[in-house]
């Protein structure tokens, strides 16, 4: 997304326009993929201003139906994802926090990454989730959220 390689972009465009055109086909209201930053081989202004390009590209001739949901991966903080979508400013674009990639990538804590994700989502600094197998989505703000998972991991 944010690369400078025209190739890339090029192949990542044709992959995303094609993911949405099955998941509208599907009734789907969010895609998943991943941010596709790598550290320490950009800068994070240029990436931003590249990343930025594509997403506004992408979006020119989709509607509102489906929101585009940007997992972290190989990010080592949430800097990058924050000021991709502030950069980008469109409600279609969101973050998907794995907490896995979180833990074995990055050098903040879940519980940071959470913090800032959530200060920085403008539903009103409400985090959305779903529980894996479930259809329904809950919004919970950043302070329920960090106690609804504390309070899962001690059920443990």
């Amino acid at each position: 997304m944010g690369s400078k390689n025209p190739m890339l972009k090029e192949a990542t465009m044709k992959a995303f326009n094609y993911a949405y055109k099955i998941a509208k086909e599907l009734g789907c209201t969010e895609i998943v993929v991943h941010n596709g930053f790598i550290p320490n081989t950009s800068f994070y202004e240029g990436w931003v201003k590249n990343a930025k390009a594509f997403w506004q590209k992408f979006f020119s001739d989709k509607d509102d139906s489906i929101t585009m949901m940007v997992e972290n991966q190989c990010e080592e903080d949430s800097e990058v994802l924050i000021r991709k979508i502030d950069s980008v400013n469109d409600p279609r674009l969101k973050v998907c926090l794995d907490i896995g990639h979180a833990n074995a990538n990055s050098n903040m804590s879940v519980e940071d990454w959470i913090i800032t994700l959530g200060d920085n989502e403008r539903d009103n600094n409400l985090i959305s989730y779903r529980r894996y197998g479930s259809e329904e989505t809950k919004s919970l703000s950043v302070e329920e959220f960090l106690k609804f998972i504390k309070d899962e991991i001690n059920k443990r």
